[in-house]
């Protein structure tokens, strides 16, 4: 705990993050998207949510639904340069 507490410290003052409580709820946030909801979200049968693997066209949407939820949880900020077909969903927000 000592280690995570170090490590979430070290980025804090990386980033220039001054407030700590809004650091910290940025990554409480960012893990539990990242390790919880993104996994169910893009494998629904491994997580029993359903009983058959999606339609191909399906699973990429999911995919991509995971993506925008993970940057929103994180709070990164997308520029274009590395997915430039997620500009569309980007554009939305």
């Amino acid at each position: 705990l000592l280690y995570a507490r170090n490590t979430f410290m070290g980025a804090q003052h990386a980033a220039g993050v001054v407030n700590e409580d809004a650091a910290t709820k940025l990554v409480v946030a960012s893990l539990y998207f990242l390790r919880f909801v993104i996994p169910a979200l893009v494998s629904p049968r491994a997580f029993h949510v359903i009983d058959v693997d999606p339609p191909v066209e399906m699973q990429r949407a999911l995919v991509l639904v995971g993506k925008v939820l993970q940057c929103t949880a994180s709070g990164v900020e997308f520029d274009g340069s590395k997915e430039i077909y997620m500009g569309t969903a980007w554009a939305l927000g």
